[in-house]
């Protein structure tokens, strides 16, 4: 019988402690980490105009809050605000709390921490699952370090998951995308693909940024938001092509 192990948020928490902050404190690490950041104008501005406390701000709320400003923007006159960049800046800001603050403590995490986690992942076998909606790296480190498995195990698409069938271990479905994945688009937004960055490195935020080559790029996570219609997943030859409900969002 196939068994499947779901991961969530407290896993992480758990072994990383409060470098791992839980949705509902996500405001207060970023007040005090990226608050007086110029990178992040549009999304103080959202955060004014919703009333939030900048201080101390829960990350569903506010996602789901910007994301529903969005789509309703041509029947709210709610125009004063960059909805768009606003959640463009969100995800940057989730990649660089969830990436670079969380990421260096993974990376220095001994055997005893990861084995907390490690001794469940150890008694599955190929043909189980590994299912988390978490965006960080943890799990990809606990089984390069302390399971010998090889990389990658998180699988972008169906091409990966066929790929895997001489593998030995289980593949990681990570539901709400990655912070190894970006999402490019090309300057028209009519080209989409998804890429894999160096492994178990989280895209950094000057690459992200960087528009030399004429491609819009974003950490590729899908938001705490009510209605996840950002993505349809339809080929993978090359990347990931998809279909968008509606037009790509934030």
């Amino acid at each position: 019988m196939m068994k499947v192990l779901f991961i969530g948020s407290g896993a992480t928490r758990a072994i990383c402690g409060e470098k791992a902050p839980l949705a509902r404190d996500f405001g207060k690490v970023f007040n005090s980490t990226l608050g007086t950041n110029t990178n992040y104008q549009s999304l103080i501005s959202a955060l004014e105009y919703l009333e939030k406390d900048k201080k101390d701000w829960e990350l569903e709320d506010v996602w789901h809050s910007i994301d529903a400003n969005h789509k309703f923007r041509q029947i709210v006159d709610n125009s004063e605000i960059d909805w768009l960049n606003a959640g463009w800046q969100l995800k940057l800001a989730v990649n660089e709390i969830y990436g670079t603050e969380l990421q260096g403590t993974i990376n220095t995490l001994g055997d005893n921490e990861l084995e907390k986690l490690g001794r469940y992942l150890r008694q599955l076998e190929k043909n189980d699952c590994l299912v988390t909606t978490n965006y960080d790296l943890l799990i990809e480190s606990i089984c390069e370090k302390r399971l010998q498995w090889n990389s990658p195990i998180n699988c972008m698409n169906n091409k990966e998951m066929q790929d895997r069938k001489d593998h030995i271990y289980p593949p990681l479905l990570k539901l709400h995308g990655s912070l190894d994945w970006v999402h490019e688009t090309d300057s028209t937004f009519m080209t989409h693909q998804i890429k894999r960055n160096k492994h178990h490195e989280p895209v950094s935020y000057n690459y992200l940024v960087d528009k030399s080559d004429d491609k819009h790029k974003r950490p590729c996570i899908i938001g705490t938001v009510h209605f996840k219609d950002e993505m349809i997943f339809q080929s993978n030859q090359p990347g990931v092509r998809w279909t968008p409900l509606s037009r790509p969002i934030l």
